[in-house]
C-alpha cells in the first residue's frame, strides 16, 4: 500500500516542506542474506549479547556454512557418511 511521498524537512526560506519519495517500490528490497542479517542483529539486541559474543557467534555460522558447503561439494547427490 503505497501512501505517496513523504515531507521530511523544511525549506528555511518560507516553510515549504521538501518532499522525498522514501517509499521503495521493490517488495523484495532485501535479499534473504541481508534479513537474516537484520533478524540477527534483532535477536541479538533483544537478548543484549555483547558484541564479543556477536562476532564469536557470526564466526560460528560462517563456518558452519562452509563446511555445509564443502559437504555439498564432496557428496553431491546427498550420500553423506554417516
Amino acid at each position: 500500500m503505497d501512501l505517496g511521498p513523504i515531507p521530511m524537512e523544511q525549506v528555511e526560506d518560507g516553510g515549504t516542506p521538501i518532499i522525498h519519495n522514501v517509499r521503495s517500490t521493490d517488495e523484495n528490497a532485501f535479499t534473504s542474506t541481508e534479513l537474516n542479517s537484520i533478524q540477527f542483529k534483532d535477536i541479538c539486541d533483544t537478548f543484549s549479547i555483547s558484541r564479543e559474543a556477536q562476532r564469536e557467534l557470526v564466526y560460528l555460522i560462517r563456518t558452519i556454512i562452509k563446511n555445509n558447503d564443502q559437504d555439498r561439494i564432496t557428496h553431491p547427490m546427498g550420500k553423506h557418511l554417516v
